[in-house]
């Protein structure tokens, strides 16, 4: 099946009937202009021309809503149409021993009724595995249009935002920028996808396969991510503001830049972790495996890390001020240059941990740091112990 793709609905097609439009009302605008300075001698009254130019504006909004209108009903109904020829070819197939020329019935792969689909909603109705297949097909090529109405499209073709993407494979899916707010997509198989920039807001993603999927930039905000894989996944820039991250392994994730403040992280395997530059803010991350992690620049002021195992742990240039690190592991950790206004070290394991140029520090808690195993370089060491 052929559906609406990128070419059909492209951005070139948009703009040349955009500037087709324009220039035809730009030139009704001005006939009706030229009309008025006619009738009133070539000097009409202030009045008379405010209330064409205010004509004129609504005249051109008016016309470029209707254009659009037609435009996006067009596209829909070529998809309407496209899926009722499929279903009914496909209904001809099932029932035509002569598939194609020489080809019979027998020679097709017979797949079980009861054998259960990749999708729920319409798609469990779906007699056999090739029309689940065609109409995944469907409904990538429907979340590659470029179209700022994706609902709209989705239910002219047939489909239900929240159920027809729930467990289907789309995997490999191009959707970049896709507005997919609050869609239903638990389950779904979206590994190796690109949705860089995918508006993913509230979206049910629970139990989806994310694994190498790209969400750079996306906005997961309040997303439900409940038992996501996202092994080698890049969620670099990405917000994750209110989402619901239970049962997630975040180990070795690329989380470089994301929104992460006041995020819940208790407990959380965060081992390797690229967080550079990340805003955890109000984070709480006690008891986190944040081992080997790249913390560097990163936001953890008045941050919860209290108990979380942070050695080796690179948290160069980070603002952990007001942050509370009591009996947080770290050990070998790099905190040179990081701001540690106010910040609780106390109990905190140190040894070996390499500090230098930190705001917030003053001499008798580098000596108190020191004692403790830190190390400082030889010009920040205080003259007593010279």
């Amino acid at each position: 099946m052929t559906l609406v793709n990128r070419k059909q609905i492209s951005l070139y097609q948009e703009a040349e009937a955009g500037l087709n439009s324009l220039v035809k009302q730009t030139a009704q605008v001005g006939v009706g202009l030229l009309g008025m300075l006619l009738l009133t001698g070539g000097n009409p009254p202030a009045l008379t021309v405010g209330l064409s130019v205010v004509g004129g504006i609504a005249f051109v909004a008016w016309s470029e809503e209707k254009r659009l209108t037609k435009f996006y009903a067009r596209q829909t109904q070529i998809i309407h149409n496209s899926v009722i020829a499929t279903e009914t070819t496909q209904s001809e197939l099932k029932h035509n021993p002569v598939i194609a020329s020489g080809t019979t019935q027998s020679q097709i792969p017979n797949t079980s009724e009861s054998e259960p689909t990749k999708f729920e909603g319409r798609q469990s109705q779906l007699p056999n595995s090739s029309e689940s297949e065609s109409l995944a097909n469907d409904i990538k090529q429907i979340l590659e249009a470029d179209t700022d109405n994706l609902s709209e499209l989705m239910k002219q073709a047939g489909l239900n935002p929240d159920e027809d993407l729930a467990g289907a494979d789309l995997s490999s899916v191009k959707a970049v920028g896709c507005k997919l707010s609050r869609f239903n997509l638990s389950g779904a198989n979206l590994d190796h996808a690109d949705l860089s920039r995918a508006d993913l807001s509230s979206a049910n993603l629970s139990n989806a396969k994310l694994t190498n999927i790209k969400l750079c930039r996306a906005d997961l905000s309040g997303a439900d991510l409940r038992g996501v894989n996202l092994s080698g996944a890049n969620l670099s820039g990405v917000n994750l503001i209110r989402a619901d991250l239970r049962g997630v392994n975040l180990s070795g994730i690329n989380l470089s830049g994301a929104k992460l403040s006041g995020v819940n992280l208790n407990g959380f395997n965060l081992s390797a972790v690229n967080l550079r530059g990340a805003n955890l803010i109000f984070a709480n991350l006690i008891f986190a495996n944040l081992s080997g992690a790249n913390l560097s620049d990163a936001d953890l002021w008045t941050a919860e890390l209290s108990d979380a195992d942070l050695s080796d742990a690179d948290l160069s240039n980070a603002n952990l001020s007001n942050a509370n690190l009591s009996n947080a592991n770290l050990s070998n950790a790099n905190l040179h240059n990081a701001n540690l206004t106010a910040t609780n070290l106390s109990t905190a394991k140190v040894e070996s941990a390499r500090f230098g140029n930190n705001v917030g520090l003053d001499e008798d808690a580098k000596y108190e740091l020191e004692k403790r195993g830190a190390i400082f370089p030889q010009d920040e060491l205080i003259p007593a112990l010279r």
